[in-house]
């Protein structure tokens, strides 16, 4: 998949897309569609003096330059309105227009800075854009969800039954794979396995959703191994962990959840002692 060039020159003004023009873009209303020349304010551009060489990868690509620190506390607030406001995303989506492909490849550039274990990059990224092949996974994926929600006794929310209803018309499906199957029951082993493999999906629907693209993180695929294998002709010792299926967002009003503050859920020191004064009183989402 061709990645685009950055320009790194001295009189560039392009700074890490992870936290200037993709995050602050984010922040500037969520009915404005992603604009890739926003500039975020008050960031310094950088110069071959002030920062390191370019680290070469892919096939004639360079890492943009490093941000210096005060230019990551400048964007902050941008950063932690992305964080809290991450959520899936199953109706208010443009459904016809389809993902920049090159843009899809920037966020999975900083999926991958994600921290990972022994296993190494073991991590790969099947984008599924024909409609045949789309139409496969959603059809397999409402069959587990009914399936799911029999067993469980649970009634399929309306705006799940939204997603699966139009999966099939989704603009790309992302599937994050591992290129080696899972370890045995032992926790160790399943916290590195995972845990080495999980964070860069998380990181994925982040850098995603400040280019204004939503995603919705679904798992009920990884219960059909070999159906998921077969459909994408995956090598038999590989396994399918997280699909997300993508479109550009279009009307989508993100806010925060309600979730308990850090006060009810952090200890200090040993398991029920809490913070002192209980943390901060108002909660995370006050």
């Amino acid at each position: 998949m061709p990645v685009r060039r950055r320009n790194t020159g001295a009189n560039s003004r392009h700074v890490s897309p992870a936290v200037s023009n993709t995050v602050m873009s984010a922040c500037a209303g969520e009915q404005v569609p992603y604009d890739r020349h926003f500039r975020a304010p008050r960031v310094r551009p950088y110069s071959t003096k002030s920062a390191p060489p370019p680290i070469p990868f892919a096939a004639g690509c360079v890492y943009p330059p490093v941000m210096q620190e005060s230019d990551i506390t400048t964007a902050l607030d941008a950063i932690d309105h992305v964080l809290a406001t991450a959520r899936s995303i199953r109706r208010n989506l443009d459904f016809h227009r389809p993902i920049d492909l090159d843009e899809l490849a920037s966020c999975i550039d900083i999926a991958t800075q994600a921290p990972t274990g022994a296993a190494g990059e073991n991590w790969r990224f099947v984008v599924v854009t024909d409609a045949s092949t789309k139409a496969s996974l959603a059809a397999l994926y409402g069959a587990v969800l009914d399936e799911f929600s029999q067993l469980r006794g649970v009634t399929i929310k309306s705006t799940q039954r939204a997603l699966v209803n139009r999966l099939h018309e989704i603009p790309a499906m992302v599937l994050v794979c591992a290129t080696t199957p899972p370890p045995g029951l032992e926790i160790g082993q399943q916290v590195g396995y995972y845990g080495s493999l999980l964070p860069a999906a998380w990181s994925l629907m982040l850098a995603l959703r400040a280019r204004h693209i939503g995603a919705t993180w679904t798992s009920l695929l990884s219960a059909r191994q070999a159906e998921v294998r077969a459909i994408l002709r995956m090598p038999e010792d590989s396994a399918h962990l997280v699909m997300l299926p993508i479109g550009y967002m279009k009307g989508a009003r993100l806010r925060r959840a309600d979730r308990l503050p850090a006060a009810a859920v952090t200890y200090l020191d040993s398991w029920g002692t809490m913070l002192p004064d209980g943390g901060r009183e108002t909660g995370s989402d006050q």
